[in-house]
């Protein structure tokens, strides 16, 4: 289990989408920052990410404890799937509507995030919840 890396992945996320959010917040902000280079390096750290989570992370453990939970964990998988896709598609849209189009894709990052953090937290309490 890559726990650690996970957890430090998050935090770099975190900071990336936090900045970028500061960027976008701001109206001269964008204004020498290339939205679509940070874009690109957001979902190549994603892509990365997501496939540590999937192959060797939070998502098998899940399924290791909670086999029932398949379908929520094939949700999150494709929510990976949905968000690289739209930062990919940020390169074809008129460069007057990428900040909106990052924005967009950062809100999906952060409720991909809390999802996420729920089914694992949940998958805990219901594990240590057997133990008893």
């Amino acid at each position: 289990m890559k726990y650690g890396e996970i957890e430090r992945q998050h935090k770099e996320l975190r900071g990336t989408m936090e900045r970028l959010r500061l960027v976008l917040g701001d109206p001269n902000g964008s204004q020498g920052t290339d939205l679509l280079a940070e874009a690109r390096s957001l979902e190549s750290s994603l892509r990365e990410h997501f496939e540590c989570e999937e192959e060797d992370g939070y998502l098998e453990v899940v399924l290791e404890s909670q086999p029932g939970w398949s379908r929520r964990v094939d949700r999150l998988r494709e929510q990976h799937r949905a968000i690289l896709l739209e930062l990919q598609q940020l390169g074809t849209l008129p460069f007057d509507e990428v900040p909106a189009g990052l924005r967009h894709a950062l809100d999906s990052v952060h409720r991909h995030d809390i999802e996420e953090s729920d089914l694992v937290s949940e998958a805990v309490t219901v594990e240590l919840g057997a133990a008893d």
